[in-house]
């Protein structure tokens, strides 16, 4: 599957990519996972990651090029409008040339596209907290949340769920809250522990401005 965060190496967001990868390992029956994109859209797709992932690579910015992997992008989403990795990448790229508002429209959109995942909420309300808008990024928050509360009615025995809306309580609320709601999961598994035990490193490195101005 093309460009599923693959050419991201930024350490401020090693928060949200570990969410996004316990949602994506987590949710068998989400669509996106089952969601099979023709050739052309992933050939696409591996053509912006392999031009934005070079940039990465030598540490620069060549914006024509970098326009022209997001014109790759622009034309695997005219072939296919749901794929929802065409517009994650288009962040990636909106975000290394420091288009944060366009970045965050993105967010919007994959929003729409697959509603069952709070961590698309929550990477705008990151976004609006990095451009200055704090009341849009606590209502993106706020949301976030709300949709993991929803979530974890319908499976309450989801622990990847609960250990993720830790972290909307952590930016909403703080450290301290963070750490109390996730004092309340209780482990039913060995890999469940170590979980917990890394969000809680992750909380207790959580330095929000550097986390902010790095995602």
């Amino acid at each position: 599957m093309g460009g599923l965060f693959t050419t991201i190496t930024m350490k401020g967001i090693k928060f949200f990519l570990i969410l996004l990868l316990i949602g994506c390992n987590n949710s068998k029956k989400n669509k996106q996972v089952d969601y099979k994109p023709s050739h052309a859209v992933i050939d696409l797709n591996d053509t912006a990651v392999s031009i934005y992932g070079e940039q990465l690579h030598k540490d620069i910015k060549n914006i024509l090029l970098l326009r022209k992997a997001l014109s790759y992008l622009n034309k695997a989403i005219a072939l296919d409008s749901l794929y929802v990795y065409s517009y994650l990448n288009k962040i990636s790229i909106y975000k290394h040339l420091e288009m944060y508002d366009s970045a965050a429209a993105q967010y919007t959109i994959v929003s729409r596209i697959d509603s069952k995942k709070p961590e698309y909420i929550l990477g705008e309300g990151i976004l609006s907290e990095r451009i200055g808008d704090s009341n849009k990024a606590n209502e993106k928050y706020l949301a976030a949340l709300e949709l993991y509360n929803n979530l974890i009615k319908e499976k309450p025995k989801d622990i990847d769920l609960k250990i993720n809306r830790v972290f909307a309580y952590l930016l909403l609320q703080g450290k301290e809250e963070a750490i109390s709601h996730l004092g309340y999961i209780s482990p039913t598994s060995k890999s469940d522990e170590e979980k917990i035990d890394r969000m809680y490193s992750l909380i207790e490195d959580f330095h929000r401005e550097d986390f902010i101005v790095n995602f």
